[in-house]
């Protein structure tokens, strides 16, 4: 069929643009399954049918703050798909009275969102806009639990005593010095002693009252809040201040971040919404736009297609970008390229590692972060497997080799547990010789219970226990201070109270990602999915195959670059290069074919 195309400039129609008559078009799908298309340079020129240049040099001087609109329609008469492109005025350059050069870039492409429109996107820009503000900010609890031991608690408790003690002489010598002023009128040295013991007593208030709030801070820290932002509100508020919508399909969790904080200032009411921004520091990542898209992709495994200005940000396991393939690619295109030796084709051996981690970060200003990350160095914040051959002849001549690492730049949240504190403090030795931790919670649900009962009949005990138990499930922090975000949780709790979740671990611990989305890459059998050990992560990667393709087959790979076989196998277009009007392409793309045999994948 003959294919020609049809080109509108502002809706304009337009003549030849130069640049276009060999056009080939370079679709590029990488974090995106949706083709990223960008043509460097083009030229509009004056003819005699149309002033293609004068109608982009009007666009741009009228408004040079937003692209102009340049359409082509590929079409055989029969299929046909309308490419809208962005005029990048960066590149924008007059070169004659009647040409003038500019850029493209896909109107709707991750690429184009991420590298052109939401370059300059950040947090602050959002709150100016008035797209961000405090109706989306979060109170986030928490508490300063220091790490004092047991000897330091109680030298600041006899310190107390001491200044108290010093505070009480003093006011007695005090009153001894005025009465004996009142005796020796002008007597200097009385006078002079007075002074002195005045400004000593001061001083001595200064300290009793400086320790008592270090007693306080100590044994019984306060509630307070500090604001912070879900990442999907961010992301939902970033897409739509650029017209779009967005979807997360599968990725159920709602990760918070938490800002790094730089002052002691913490609320005691959950109004810091009102009074305190939610958004991140500039030097936490995330900040920018560029680097909210990449954690959430980090923090599902996932891939971005925009499409009908929606931005799909799903796990790549999602069944979603099965379903939406609507291209069926023949088995005889795969056997040619194998028998023809069209291009070449090689396995995905650069996906296979000996150890793959998912880890969260830890901070030194912090040291709950820390003890947290030793206490469970395989599981909650950092997870780790390897993949090693089952049998082997030889050690010195495995090729299993390689290390794969997820690093977050986030620290997981350590949670404030009572009955965990109630426990390091009471019953350690029930908890490796008798009990087991859920018996010891069930006790602990009973004496609530009777506790709730005493409470009636005396209400300080009511007083007393609701203080302890608003602040279980409160962010655990070393001081008012952290230097690097955290990430976390929240659900509506104890007293209809937002607090950290007893399963917070469950949705966003390591190894609970882990096994959610990142196994999903696994090439060993039966890892991603038990009932089926064909189902993996292994690739047979086919590169520079040439053959036809017309513009019915390139608009579906363009939304969507996943594939089935006619066999019924999964494949996925990584690069096409397409000459329109000759109807071949040059193409990158790889099916699923489980060949990693021997081998075994175990949690360390």
């Amino acid at each position: 069929m003959i294919t020609v195309i049809n080109m509108t400039l502002n809706s304009f129609p337009i003549t030849t643009v130069r640049g276009l008559e060999d056009l080939e078009l370079n679709a590029v799908f990488d974090i995106s399954p949706r083709a990223s298309i960008n043509l460097d340079s083009v030229i509009f020129c004056n003819t005699e049918k149309s002033k293609n240049s004068d109608i982009l040099r009007n666009a741009h001087d009228t408004l040079p703050t937003e692209g102009a609109l340049f359409e082509f329609e590929v079409t055989d008469f029969v299929n046909s798909y309308t490419f809208r492109f962005v005029c990048d005025y960066s590149n924008y350059k007059i070169l004659s009275p009647s040409e003038t050069e500019v850029g493209l870039f896909l109107e709707e492409s991750a690429d184009s969102l991420i590298s052109f429109r939401g370059a300059d996107i950040n947090m602050a820009f959002l709150e100016d806009a008035g797209y961000l503000n405090s109706s989306y900010y979060l109170n986030f609890p928490y508490i300063v639990k220091n790490r004092k031991t047991d000897l330091e608690k109680i030298q600041l408790l006899a310190l107390t005593y001491t200044t108290l003690k010093t505070i009480y002489d003093e006011i007695f010598k005090i009153v001894a010095i005025a009465t004996d002023i009142s005796t020796l009128i002008g007597s200097p040295l009385g006078i002079v002693n007075l002074a002195q013991s005045l400004a000593f007593l001061i001083l001595n208030v200064i300290q009793l009252v400086k320790l008592i709030e270090e007693a306080i801070e100590t044994f019984i820290p306060p509630l307070r809040y500090h604001s912070s932002i879900s990442l999907k509100t961010y992301l939902t508020q970033a897409f739509l201040y650029l017209g779009y919508s967005v979807d997360f399909g599968t990725w159920e969790e709602n990760p918070i971040l938490i800002p790094s904080k730089t002052d002691e200032i913490g609320y005691k009411e959950p109004i810091t919404n009102t009074l305190q921004s939610g958004i991140l520091k500039p030097n936490n990542y995330g900040y920018n736009l560029s680097e909210a898209i990449d954690l959430g992709l980090k923090l599902c495994n996932g891939e971005i297609q925009i499409k009908d200005s929606v931005v799909h940000l799903r796990p790549k396991n999602d069944p979603y970008w099965n379903l939406e393939s609507g291209y069926v690619m023949p088995d005889i295109l795969i056997e040619q390229s194998i028998l023809e030796s069209n291009g070449s084709r090689k396995l995905n051996r650069e996906d296979v590692y000996a150890g793959k981690t998912f880890t969260y970060d830890v901070d030194d200003s912090d040291m709950w972060t820390i003890q947290d990350a030793a206490d469970g160095s395989n599981g909650d914040r950092r997870h780790t497997v390897i993949v090693k051959p089952i049998t082997t002849v030889d050690n010195k001549r495995v090729n299993l080799n390689g290390y794969d690492e997820v690093k977050i730049p986030y620290c997981l949240v350590s949670k404030k547990d009572l009955i965990d504190e109630l426990i390091d403090k009471f019953i350690p030795d029930l908890l490796t010789t008798f009990l087991d931790i859920e018996e010891i919670k069930t006790t602990f649900d009973e004496y609530s219970t009777a506790f709730s009962d005493l409470a009636e009949s005396y209400p300080v005990f009511d007083s007393i226990g609701a203080y302890e138990l608003n602040r279980d499930g409160a962010l655990r922090v070393e001081n008012h201070f952290f230097t690097k975000p955290k990430i976390g949780v929240l659900e509506e709790t104890n007293f209809g109270n937002d607090r950290i979740p007893d399963n917070f671990n469950d949705q966003i611990g390591a190894s609970a990602i882990y096994n959610k989305y990142y196994k999903w890459d696994s090439l060993v059998g039966g890892v991603r999915n038990p009932l089926d050990l064909n189902d993996t992560n292994g690739k047979e990667i086919f590169e520079n195959v040439e053959f036809k393709f017309n513009i019915k087959n390139f608009s579906l790979i363009l939304d969507n670059a996943y594939f089935t076989t006619e066999s019924g196998k999964v494949g996925r277009y990584t690069a096409i290069n397409w000459k329109v009007l000759s109807d071949r392409v040059t193409s990158n793309y790889w099916v699923q074919k489980n060949w990693l045999i021997n081998t075994e994948e175990k949690q360390v």
